[in-house]
């Protein structure tokens, strides 16, 4: 998602609000989202793209009570699209893989960007 947002902000930005919407369940429709508002790109696939991530969504909701893991998830995606700093986002990265990374880390490096944590 940082290339698409970086080579076509544009259409990177109709790409966010639908997993914007995906992530509050204002509708879980991604056909319908992207009928609604189509997405020009061809890699990825924004149906794929969607679909995938309202299937982590839906992992995140089942495994994790009260939207903590779903919260925990888009908060991930805020950082990686908005980190400009390649050494944290890459210590992020290694982090996730091993499973080192909880959301607190997350929710500090969102203030060091003056972001917020939000919550579905």
């Amino acid at each position: 998602m940082r290339k698409t947002k970086r080579k076509n902000e544009g259409e990177f930005n109709k790409l966010w609000n639908t997993i914007i919407l995906l992530y509050h369940c204002s509708n879980n429709n991604v056909d319908d989202l992207l009928q609604q508002n189509p997405i020009s790109l061809n890699n990825p696939r924004p149906d794929v793209l969607l679909k995938v991530i309202k299937w982590l969504f839906i992992m995140e909701d089942i495994i994790y009570w009260h939207y903590e893991g779903r919260a925990f998830l888009y908060n991930f995606f805020v950082h990686v699209t908005n980190e400009v700093n390649n050494n944290r986002l890459n210590s992020t990265l290694s982090g996730i893989k091993e499973r080192k990374i909880k959301p607190d880390k997350i929710k500090s490096l969102l203030e060091q960007m003056s972001i917020e944590w939000e919550l579905p």
